[in-house]
């Protein structure tokens, strides 16, 4: 008999602990799932905000600029690279 209610005894504790890991684990998801659409959210919002200010001030968008930045320093990155297969070829 004893064992009979400590088996259900144990089931019941096990079905405790699972219902609590599921939650836990239903809540890490809806937290993760937020964190991704806030930052869908915000980037959203950069890039609306840059194309309309440019739009209104007739300039060229910021993030054109920093793409164009990062274009030359890999263009001086590639020359100096060059230069130096030349330099170990000669």
């Amino acid at each position: 008999m004893k064992d009979v209610y400590m088996s259900k005894l144990d089931e019941r504790i096990n079905n405790r602990k699972n219902k609590k890991i599921n939650k836990y684990k239903k809540l890490r998801n809806f937290k993760i799932l937020s964190v991704i659409f806030m930052i869908n959210i915000t980037i959203g919002c950069i890039f609306f905000t840059d194309y309309n200010m440019n739009k209104m001030l007739n300039r060229e968008s910021t993030i054109n600029k920093g793409i164009e930045f990062i274009q030359k320093n890999i263009n001086c990155i590639e020359k100096v690279l060059r230069n130096i297969d030349l330099n170990i070829k000669i």
